[in-house]
């Protein structure tokens, strides 16, 4: 394969930063009526040409989410709310594009904390119902155009020759390791049931296909070089013992992957460790010894370098593993794909003219994830793990490894879940890694950021109640707290439907003590091919009518 140009690959992105939502419709306006260059877009509003070409891509759909904030979508929303929250929304983002210019790592839990201590500066009687919910991170990052990926420090800019260095280096440090001992390992986040709308939806209007679920798992991976996935895959969940373990298929489902308890679903160091130590002994059974690359994240500590006897660690620099990462640059987003395309065919399967999707997704518990994150983890190939790490730099040989990771089921359970609903759903590429808005660690601040953070946030305050001007205010609302999960096996009415009478009767059958191991192993399968059936039977009818 020749070397990849970065140069010319990432020129315009030099001086790449976040838009709102009004920066983006002035583009547009000013295309409007004389057509601009991608390359004309980037150099005026110093942002990356890919950036430019999605504002173009994307007209339509930001026209419309602009309407939405601009009067005929505000009309549902409180105005005194409106209002009255509008000094720390303004705030907030005055400190937030400080932190931006300045390099600063921020991330949704810092927002939201940042949040209340303006609050509290502020002093204002009139801000004392404001709570910094999800719901409320979500609006306020919608109307400014903040995604998550654009605040967790990944999008920070990253000098080009920094990128083409470690690429040369990372061959370096590689030297003497076949493929097979040359690791990544990375964390997600997973929001296990949620379907392809948005989170954002206007409030009052009801969605017919659902609404984002705050209900979320991490999911962590080992993958090598030669396109091997090592070892199982990592689910963290809240619960030590959810009820749901205690089912009779719990046992077969849990022995596919390593599971771990945190109260927040997130990665700790704790975990970090047990897993590179089960890790490092399954290396000493084989007589292998490895290096791993490892992102800069909080949970990945620097004390971790010399822990363990057959791995070696190496870090990526600060803010390139999205270009220097195989799991970032496409295995992750794979995975993604195939588990969504399985809930999306377990939804549309048990869909009727009386059950919502939104209500069918709700009964889906951990135990149903975790052996889809199982099945869907399987299902990357290794074509797809070795492109990855031959856009990172990795591959040692020259030839072009065929991507051959295109999901045409994917793509047709996408649009019959969506196609009757289009003014609230989310694109198919958006619903793959959507997650990319939640964390799946706890940040570290060391006392100098802690006190650069208050001094800041203090002098925004400050400018702020001398200006009393400002930006676009968003609403206020209560976002789904991350409830408990569904525990209580309910009765359904069955209708008459045949394969659906089939599939009710086999999610009660696969939980049944009696069967055996090679019993319960099959039913998968068979629920599987009945949901196709069924799926296969709504579309004689018209997929469109069960959304009616």
């Amino acid at each position: 394969m020749a070397p990849v140009d970065l140069k010319k690959q990432e020129a315009g992105k030099l001086n790449k930063r976040c838009l709102t939502l009004d920066e983006k419709i002035k583009i547009l306006e000013e295309n409007k009526k004389k057509k601009l260059s991608c390359r004309d877009i980037s150099s005026k509003y110093k942002i990356g040409k890919t950036q430019a070409a999605n504002i173009l891509k994307n007209e339509q759909k930001l026209r419309k989410e602009y309407e939405n904030f601009q009067g005929k979508g505000l009309k549902h929303i409180s105005r005194q709310n409106h209002q009255k929250f509008k000094p720390i929304n303004e705030v907030l983002y005055a400190w937030f594009r400080k932190c931006e210019s300045s390099g600063i790592y921020v991330n949704g839990p810092l927002l939201k904390e940042e949040a209340m201590n303006i609050k509290q500066s502020l002093n204002r009687p009139e801000l004392d119902g404001f709570k910094a919910s999800e719901g409320w991170l979500d609006k306020w990052k919608l109307s400014h155009g903040i995604r998550e990926k654009q605040i967790s420090g990944e999008s920070l800019d990253v000098p080009i020759t920094t990128i083409e260095s470690w690429m040369e280096r990372i061959k370096e440090l590689c030297s003497g390791y076949d493929d097979k001992d040359i690791l990544n390992m990375d964390e997600s986040g997973c929001f296990f049931k949620a379907l392809p709308t948005k989170g954002l939806a206007q409030k009052g209007k009801k969605s017919k296909g659902g609404k984002k679920s705050k209900q979320r798992i991490t999911v962590a991976f080992f993958v090598s070089a030669d396109g091997e996935k090592v070892g199982k895959p990592i689910v963290i969940w809240r619960s030590k013992n959810p009820r749901c373990f205690r089912l009779a298929s719990a046992a077969d489902k849990l022995e596919k992957v390593m599971y771990f308890a945190d109260k927040k679903s997130w990665m700790q160091v704790e975990i970090m460790e047990k897993i590179l130590t089960t890790l490092n002994n399954q290396m000493i059974k084989e007589k292998r010894n490895v290096v791993l690359f490892l992102d800069n994240a909080t949970v990945h500590p620097p004390s971790l370098i010399d822990k363990f006897s057959n791995i070696k660690i190496i870090f990526l620099p600060k803010n390139t593993t999205s270009r220097l990462q195989p799991l970032d640059a496409g295995i992750i987003q794979s995975f993604k794909s195939k588990y969504r395309k399985r809930l999306m065919r377990h939804v549309l399967a048990r869909i009727n003219e009386d059950l919502l999707a939104s209500e069918i997704a709700k009964e889906i518990d951990v135990l149903q994830a975790i052996e889809w994150v199982a099945k869907a983890w399987d299902d990357v190939t290794a074509k797809t793990i070795k492109n990855c790490f031959a856009k990172c730099g990795f591959n040692k040989t020259t030839s072009e490894i065929e991507d051959d990771d295109v999901d045409a089921e994917f793509d047709e359970l996408f649009k019959e879940l969506t196609e009757s609903n289009s003014g609230s759903c989310i694109t198919a590429e958006e619903y793959i890694d959507f997650e990319i808005e939640t964390c799946t660690s706890a940040p570290v601040i060391n006392s100098d950021e802690v006190d650069w953070r208050a001094s800041s946030v203090q002098k925004c305050v400050s400018e702020y109640l001398t200006k009393e001007a400002g930006n676009t205010c968003v609403e206020e609302v209560s976002s789904d707290d991350e409830g408990g999960e569904n525990i209580e096996e309910k009765e359904k009415d069955l209708p008459d439907i045949t394969t659906y009478e089939a599939l009710a009767m086999l999610d009660q059958l696969v939980n049944v003590s009696v069967l055996n191991e090679d019993e319960r192993a099959s039913l998968p399968l068979i629920r599987e091919r009945l949901e196709i059936i069924q799926i296969n039977n709504k579309r004689q009818k018209s997929i469109k009518d069960y959304f009616k």
